[in-house]
């Protein structure tokens, strides 16, 4: 597996890899994960470091951001190929140790590129390719890349699948995989419902959709405490948030907190908390923070962008709304609100059906059987 980040931590693409990885080598395969080496500040470095991981070798491969490279090269790397980094070319030798290549997320195709000529299968999952659409289909290089990156592709939802046709790629390449929640982990206690606690949680950067939620709470008159959980993204924005919180808990009856990155452990806590799991992106590949929050029985309040309609049945394990719209937001929040039969209707509804049809084991089983029957593994 090659993915530009990977870390320790929970969410997005970096669960999706860990999980997949844990799960496959639980089912007998051998799993490296190949990434950047990256400080604690968040930089990438031209240092190496290899090690296990609860069993899985993890191997952080020096490289330098290609922004620090000389002007030309830079542009034309990033705008022509969306190459972000220049890594140490030799790591080559680590891939072909491997039967199979997995690529995840669509936001710098470093390692597919590099990789074109190595003559090994390879499978690309197209994590955040909503976002990114437009780049793609607007960039003529980038597109002719990620299409002749993998033999084959993996779309979280049918709304991905469609991206991916209309930038050429032909359908029969493309096979259809749902993210997944460990359910022994994320499950719902019921016990622990606070009536009055809205949670968000993802980067603080404007496609999530922050700020609508933010306007949404001046339409809302029954006093709510809303925790607002994940890193700083874009610090212009997230400053734009702070201070709007800061006015909202001011002049109205409601209390905004900032939190920032959660341990697992208190992540799962707040998501059984809850009384509704708001997800108001404007741009959304599939949201895999909203099954978590399903899993722990906790309705979702969500915008209609991108695969969230995939990911959560409207009137069943909560309400879709339109993106950027704060008042219609607000009003399905406030009809949650004043039903908690609703709730806990949507909650247990929302729980049970994604611990029945995303749970890890069967997601990596799904995952093993597109492998061997495109690849004609016995």
């Amino acid at each position: 597996m090659a993915v530009s980040y990977y870390y320790s931590l929970v969410g997005g693409t970096q669960t999706v890899v860990k999980k997949l990885a844990d799960k496959l080598s639980q089912r007998g395969h051998e799993v490296g994960i190949l990434t950047m080496y990256v400080n604690k500040k968040g930089e990438v470095e031209w240092k190496m470091e290899e090690v296990f991981e609860q069993g899985i070798r993890v191997i952080r491969w020096p490289a330098k951001p290609i922004s620090k490279t000389s002007g030309y090269l830079s542009r034309i790397g990033k705008k022509l190929f969306n190459i972000l980094f220049i890594p140490k070319l030799n790591f080559y030798r680590i891939m072909r140790k491997y039967d199979i290549l997995q690529f995840y997320d669509v936001n710098d195709l470093t390692f597919p590129f590099f990789s074109l000529f190595l003559n090994i299968p390879k499978v690309f999952f197209c994590a955040t390719l909503a976002e990114r659409f437009s780049f793609y289909k607007k960039n003529f290089f980038p597109r002719t890349i990620l299409k002749k990156s993998a033999d084959i592709f993996l779309v979280s939802n049918e709304n991905t699948r469609r991206l991916l046709l209309e930038l050429g790629i032909e359908e029969e390449r493309t096979f259809s995989l749902h993210y997944g929640v460990d359910g022994e982990k994320y499950h719902p206690d019921f016990t622990k419902k606070e009536d009055d606690l809205l949670l968000f949680v993802g980067a603080l950067e404007e496609r999530k959709g922050v700020h609508v939620l933010l306007e949404a709470l001046r339409f809302i008159n029954q006093p709510i405490r809303l925790i607002l959980a994940g890193p700083v993204r874009d610090g212009v924005y997230a400053s734009g948030l702070l201070k709007r919180a800061s006015e909202l808990n001011k002049d109205t009856c409601h209390k905004i907190e900032f939190l920032n990155y959660l341990e697992e452990e208190s992540l799962i806590d707040y998501y059984q908390r809850a009384s509704i799991f708001v997800c108001p992106s404007l741009a959304e590949e599939f949201g895999i923070v909203t099954i978590e929050a399903l899993a722990c029985g906790t309705p979702v309040v969500a915008s209609r962008a991108g695969g969230l309609p995939y990911a959560i049945k409207n009137g069943v394990h909560g309400f879709l709304t339109s993106p950027g719209n704060p008042e219609e937001l607000a009003s399905a929040i406030e009809l949650l609100l004043r039903d908690p039969e609703l709730r806990l209707k949507f909650g247990k509804e929302g729980s049970t059906y994604i611990l029945k049809n995303n749970s890890w084991d069967r997601i990596s089983k799904e995952l093993e059987e597109i492998t061997f029957k495109s690849f004609k593994i016995l």
